[in-house]
């Protein structure tokens, strides 16, 4: 009686909590979860009560399923997930094993990930590991460039799917997409869910290496092979790669001397050092990566066809930003919470008025130009919440063109003139600030009568909220409503 007693103190004492707290069985079936967790995944308590986390990520109530990812692997996992309504959640499983090893409970925990600014901001230095997707066992640490995946747009979930797919053969990957895309994310990522997981990940940059040198970091070299060469010679990206996989970027920068030299080394698997005789092998997974038409560049005698076909086994495009724009916020913090991490510096947080711009955006940069963005800005603001203003200079300019709320305003010509001074008069009673004062005025009391609110307002002056309070108070106008 007194443990019944206890297990219910306790189990109060949890739903409490504002926890989210998700406990499955080692077969995946739900054994009780927090009043937190229901709410952020819509279900009443006897609605998942004893249903399958499988089921449940197929139906997306969430997706994908961190208690599968314990399930399989015998380990704990951190995953970026998503409700069926679009929350953006860090969900971290943690298996419980029995005598024998095998895992007899799943314990999950959940963190909004709009929630994450305030918990970076408070405690910098707490690191929140992320794994991209479905089995990506890598967290993201300061010493990284990779931004975590977010894939929560149909999109994404699909190209996500067929990269998994891919990942599980043996054949040869092609990677094509706009710059900025995050090929090489996605080659580490194919690599990671591949059976070469624990094996080396190497990459080679086609387009910066000159000509003269292709060969001997492609395929090494041997001693004396050339002057400068190291004494004992040196092993080329193809050999390092064996056992794992070797990612070509750019590949479609090859000279065309060399393409035949990696096709021999396709059909055979066996290559010569330079300066060397001796045939050497390598058991080694290709994935190739490109923004360039190659089928047009076959046509044009600019690429082998025969390397083409050997590469162009299974080609995945990979979606560009403004293809998976919902996807934008939950990628902004992503990536200001590494900013806050490498930087050790406090979050920052982002204005709707800032997203909305971002939204219209045509990002031609793509994830790389949005990192570039963000990271400047996390340089040069100290501010703790990133406005419009702060965008840079192209942006102003695009959202002057753009279909946006916030549009350019213009003060009502009849009010101004009939409160402007004529010249004479000016020159009389008021000085150059003094002008500008009134100007300031009469814009700003116009555009309180026509906005009522001082986040409308803000909106078409373009301006911060707190600036227009500010101003506001400055010429004593009262304003009626702080925000909508």
């Amino acid at each position: 009686m007194q443990l019944k007693n206890t297990v219910a103190e306790l189990e109060t004492l949890i739903n409490s909590s504002t926890d989210e707290l998700f406990v499955t069985d080692g077969e995946g079936k739900v054994l009780f979860l927090t009043s937190q967790a229901r709410k952020f995944y819509g279900l009443d308590h006897e609605d998942i009560i004893g249903q399958s986390v499988f089921q449940l990520e197929q139906a997306h109530i969430f997706y994908p399923s961190v208690t599968a990812l314990v399930l399989r692997d015998k380990q704990k996992h951190t995953i970026l997930q998503t409700t069926r309504h679009g929350e953006h959640l860090v969900v971290t499983g943690t298996p419980v094993f029995d005598e024998q090893g095998n895992v007899k409970q799943v314990i999950s925990s959940a963190l909004d990930l709009k929630q994450l600014p305030w918990i970076l901001s408070s405690a910098p230095s707490r690191e929140i590991p992320y794994s991209p997707s479905r089995q990506v066992k890598s967290s993201v640490h300061d010493d990284t460039s990779l931004t975590p995946i977010v894939a929560s747009t149909p999109v994404m979930r699909q190209f996500i799917t067929q990269i998994q797919q891919a990942a599980t053969s043996h054949a040869n990957i092609l990677l094509l997409g706009e710059t900025g895309v995050g090929k090489n994310l996605f080659a580490n990522y194919i690599h990671k869910e591949s059976a070469r997981a624990q094996g080396p990940f190497i990459e080679i940059n086609c387009a910066t290496l000159p000509e003269s040198l292709f060969e001997s970091e492609l395929f090494g070299y041997e001693h004396g092979a050339f002057t400068g060469s190291i004494r004992e010679g040196k092993k080329g990206k193809v050999e390092l790669a064996d056992g794992g996989t070797l990612f070509l970027n750019e590949i479609a920068e090859i000279p065309l001397t060399y393409q035949a030299k990696l096709l021999d080394f396709l059909q055979t698997r066996q290559f010569t050092r330079v300066g060397g005789i001796k045939a050497l092998h390598s058991d080694i997974r290709i994935i190739c990566a490109t923004n360039r038409d190659l089928k047009r560049m076959v046509a044009e005698n600019l690429f082998r066809a025969d390397l083409f076909y050997r590469i162009y086994v299974v080609p995945v495009e990979i979606p560009p930003l403004r293809a998976r724009i919902g996807e934008l916020e939950a990628l902004c913090l992503t990536i200001i919470a590494k900013l806050a991490r490498c930087y050790r510096q406090p979050t920052k947080q982002i204005h709707s008025s800032t997203l909305d711009l971002l939204r219209t955006y045509p990002w031609p940069g793509n994830v790389r130009e949005l990192e570039n963005v963000l990271e400047r800005i996390f340089i040069s603001t100290r501010d703790s919440v990133i406005y419009p203003e702060h965008l840079p200079d192209e942006f102003s300019h695009y959202a002057s063109n753009s279909s946006l709320g916030s549009t350019p305003y213009f003060p009502n010509p009849k009010t101004l003139h009939e409160t402007a001074l004529h010249p004479e008069q000016a020159k009389e009673e008021l000085g150059l600030q003094k002008q500008l004062e009134r100007l300031e005025f009469e814009i700003l009391h116009d555009a309180l009568q026509r906005w009522k609110t001082t986040y409308a307002i803000a909106q078409h002056l373009q301006l911060s909220q707190p600036t227009v309070v500010r101003k506001l108070k400055k010429h004593g106008l009262t304003h009626l409503h702080e925000t909508p």
